[in-house]
């Protein structure tokens, strides 16, 4: 029980910090754009769901280059310079059936799907690697959220995220 409060306070903490982050390295690249220049694609709910069953389509095949260019096929947005990416938090303490409070579980989903970004992002320009599992960083990139579902006992969050 300890380790979970420890993991959740690390990850809202690290948020935290990531968010501060965030804004800072949007004005350091000298350009005046910002979330609300950011017009990533409209996505319907439909869309999202297919989308993210083929993202963790990778978690079962790490390695397979074919399923990396499902999703990147999928995922990304030329036209918007966009990559759309997924996060999951689970909506229940595993050990205890606790419900997780809203902010901590979306907050630990946006981190997942950052991390995500940065697997799409690498793969759009190293020839799909690594293999997933591979790094554990996390994009601190332009950002917008396109929306959350349900999916089992997670909550999932997706991500848009400036490719260039």
């Amino acid at each position: 029980m300890h380790k979970i409060i420890f993991v959740l306070s690390f990850l809202l903490i690290f948020a935290c910090t990531e968010s501060g982050k965030q804004k800072e390295n949007s004005g350091d690249t000298g350009k005046s754009e910002t979330a609300d220049s950011f017009n990533p694609p409209d996505a319907k709910l439909e869309f999202l769901e297919k989308l993210y069953d083929i993202q963790m389509d990778i978690i079962q095949n790490p390695s397979s280059r074919a399923h990396k260019e499902k999703y990147i096929y999928n995922a990304y947005f030329d036209e918007n310079n966009t990559l759309i990416s997924f996060g999951n938090a689970r909506l229940t303490n595993p050990q205890s059936g606790e419900k997780i409070a809203t902010p901590l579980l979306k907050r630990a989903a946006i981190v997942d799907a950052k991390r995500w970004a940065t697997y799409g992002l690498l793969w759009l320009n190293n020839d799909f690697e690594p293999d997933f599992g591979k790094i554990s960083e996390v994009h601190q990139g332009l950002t917008k959220e396109l929306g959350s579902f349900n999916k089992g006992d997670s909550l999932v969050v997706a991500l848009a995220t400036k490719v260039r």
